[in-house]
């Protein structure tokens, strides 16, 4: 895909910013030097874009930007409605140009925007709702701007015409402490078992630990369909990091060392996004720590798995 437009003066060299945002919200950004070539993946395997060098001195005048925009075939319906921006910056810190591409998907024969679940609809927006959803109050007697988009209230949602999602609803929490007996520490229960979608949740592991801990590092394994992120970080410091896919993010809490000998508990604040792709509901979480230095005993070796509940529609 290329750009044009006209230069006012010579650009000797420049820095571009790239992000694209969908239903799920931010699904890429990367940024870099204008004169080199950057492929920045899109989640799930579905896609690229390819930032294309620009050739630097640029002279006044005509200039075309390049990218490079590569789609799966299987491409989910969330990443078909889009806006992508792309801008550069010139050394002196002037501003260069700023394209904004907006992407939907194409039907054969017109090209019309319907609501899926949750959306808003109606007269004051112009959208009609997708196959099987009905536009209508969340709450009796709501006024017409507050009209969403929502299965038929006799069928479950899953009837609903809005492939691959969890819109609102919970993920379940299934848990099972996977140390052997080389582990000090021991987890007794994991509260709540359930996420609502869409909010801010703290989770507490309780459990007991046989020996006093002064320091230590904690591994995170994520697994979500087909993505696999890992995580470390300090046991006594407090760290964010963001789940795969867009899917949200987790607060460690830290613990607050020493720790003694006896019962301990650890908090994490965890955050999901509104939507959640329904493939990805069921994922698998392990959680290890262990000390780094001195004996390095293993602390802890905890997973968790989540699964969605009834309102994932598929």
């Amino acid at each position: 895909m290329t750009g044009k437009g006209d230069l006012s003066e010579e650009v000797s060299g420049a820095t571009f910013d790239l992000s694209m945002h969908g239903t799920l919200g931010q699904l890429l950004h990367c940024a870099g030097d204008a004169s080199v070539s950057k492929t920045c993946n899109l989640p799930l395997g579905t896609g690229s874009l390819t930032f294309e060098a620009m050739k630097f001195p640029i002279a006044s005048g005509s200039v075309p930007v390049n990218v490079d925009i590569s789609l799966s075939s299987a491409l989910p319906a969330a990443l078909a409605k889009t806006k992508t921006i792309t801008k550069a910056t010139a050394k002196n810190g002037d501003d260069l140009f700023c394209i904004e591409i907006d992407s939907a998907k194409a039907n054969e024969e017109s090209v019309q925007e319907c609501g899926s679940a949750g959306h808003h609809c109606g007269l004051y927006t112009g959208i009609q709702c997708c196959s099987g959803l009905t536009c209508k109050p969340p709450s009796p007697h709501d006024p017409y701007e507050y009209y969403v988009c929502s299965p038929p209230s006799d069928l479950d949602a899953a009837a609903a015409n809005v492939e691959g999602f969890v819109d609102g609803g919970n993920l379940n929490l299934a848990w099972s402490d996977c140390g052997d007996s080389s582990y000090h520490a021991k987890v007794q229960s994991l509260a709540p078992t359930t996420l609502p979608i869409g909010k801010t949740t703290t989770v507490t592991g309780s459990g007991k630990v046989d020996k006093q801990v002064s320091e230590g590092a904690f591994e995170i394994v994520a697994k979500f369909g087909p993505v696999t992120e890992h995580y470390s970080g300090d046991i006594c410091a407090k760290k964010v990091f963001h789940l795969p896919a867009f899917l949200g993010q987790i607060t460690w809490d830290g613990l607050s060392c020493p720790v003694a000998t006896g019962a301990v508990s650890v908090g994490v604040d965890v955050k999901l996004a509104s939507i959640i792709p329904a493939k990805l509901a069921v994922g698998d979480i392990s959680i290890k720590a262990a000390e780094t230095s001195g004996s390095q005993d293993h602390l802890i070796c905890l997973d968790i798995k989540t699964s969605g509940a009834k309102t994932v529609i598929v």
